[in-house]
């Protein structure tokens, strides 16, 4: 060899080494996964974010490496999801309300009292029901890789603490941008205001509203205890936050990562989960501590509003966009003819609608005021009756007929 060429061997195989280097590095898939609360060691949705990360770089050898993007870095939720739909985002933590608003089919998970406990949500969601859910997601380009939780809501207001449902009346709550909520604060006599996350903070800080609604741990999160005085333990919605990934981007993945994103969002889920349940009964303490005064409400089902002779609930604008698996093998009575055809029973502003936990309801949709039915057997499934309504669609309120669903 021609010791006078080592110097060029030496450089060449140095610029080699380089480009392998660099091809490496180029090879690692990069995921941006957007949410628009705190980073906090506490909050639900960056709770989330990083057990997935952990997971999923962890499940994927390093060949995928996600960037965390909190506080709004990439957007409102709404921003986000769109953003995810049509690939320009990655992935994000959205609350169920949020994605409701492209696929209303999610709004059942929003019905005021729907869960009473954390089990009874999650075994509904990770059953058929959550399946076909993300199934009717998927075809708007956004892949469902976890029902997460942000805790049951509450009510936080510097008016008074709310202990019956008259204490909502006169009092301006920030809700989110869907008509259940709308609709369940109105009923109750509250002025609902609907409004971004974003704009939150400082609307109640100067005075625009009187307070919110939202999870123990996004109250403690997002420092909303410095702006409230009174935190009224209501548990009127059970909060889902859905990790989501653009079909865009998960399409780019080869096999093993698209098993390892898939793999990865149950890991986390169940983990953000335990954590979050965990979380919550410091928080709760802390919030005190913090100087907001805490209260308990002695009897719930008060908050249950109900505008007929037999107690039944009503929803208004509900969607009729439901999956399949939620309804009941049906006969309703109308004008003494049973009709079993979904399609009729919603022209005429019902649906009954069956959880897979085993809960059963009645759930209206449209506005339509229903008369003729038989008073006697209105709906009724393998002989047994379930409820009657007699009246026209105008409350936020749902009831079950059997509230004993195993868990």
């Amino acid at each position: 060899m021609n010791l006078r060429n080592l110097p060029a061997w030496g450089a060449l195989s140095a610029g080699l080494f380089a480009l392998a280097l660099a091809g490496a590095v180029q090879a690692q898939t990069v995921l941006k996964l957007g949410w628009t609360t705190s980073d906090g060691p506490t909050d639900p949705y960056a709770v989330g974010a990083r057990a997935f990360k952990d997971a999923v770089e962890k499940a994927s050898g390093g060949s995928i490496q996600v960037q965390l993007y909190p506080n709004r870095q990439l957007g409102d939720e709404k921003q986000i999801m769109e953003g995810v739909r049509f690939g320009t985002v990655d992935a994000g933590i959205i609350t169920n309300a949020v994605i409701a608003q492209i696929e209303p089919a999610f709004q059942i998970n929003d019905l005021p009292f729907l869960y009473s406990s954390e089990m009874q949500a999650q075994k509904v969601l990770d059953g058929k029901l959550g399946e076909e859910l993300a199934g009717m997601l998927a075809k708007k380009n956004i892949l469902l890789l976890g029902y997460m939780e942000g805790g049951f809501r509450q009510m936080i207001n510097n008016k008074k603490p709310v202990g019956v449902p008259d204490d909502v009346k006169g009092v301006k709550y920030r809700v989110m941008q869907n008509p259940i909520y709308i609709e369940m604060f109105n009923s109750l006599g509250g002025a609902a205001v609907p409004m971004a996350w974003g704009e939150t903070f400082t609307a109640v800080q100067q005075g625009t509203i009187d307070g919110l609604e939202i999870p123990i741990a996004v109250i403690d999160g997002s420092k909303m205890y410095e702006v409230t005085k009174f935190l009224s333990l209501t548990n009127h919605t059970y909060s889902v936050i859905e990790l989501i990934i653009s079909k865009r981007a998960f399409d780019k993945l080869t096999p093993d990562q698209k098993k390892a994103v898939t793999e990865a969002g149950k890991v986390a889920t169940a983990q953000q989960r335990a954590t979050s349940a965990a979380n919550e009964k410091a928080l709760l303490s802390g919030l005190a501590q913090k100087g907001m005064k805490v209260n308990s409400v002695g009897d719930v089902s008060a908050f249950n509003l109900t505008d007929t002779a037999d107690g039944s609930f009503i929803v208004p604008g509900l969607s009729s966009g439901l999956p399949l698996s939620a309804y009941s093998t049906v006969t309703a009575v109308v004008n003494g003819k049973p009709i079993t055809d979904l399609d009729t029973l919603y022209d005429k502003g019902y649906v009954i609608v069956r959880t897979l936990a085993g809960l059963d309801g009645v759930y209206w949709a449209g506005g339509c005021t229903c008369t003729g039915i038989d008073q006697d057997d209105a709906f009724s499934e393998d002989s047994r009756t379930l409820n009657k309504a007699t009246t026209s669609i105008r409350k936020a309120f749902v009831k079950y007929v059997n509230t004993k669903a195993p868990v």
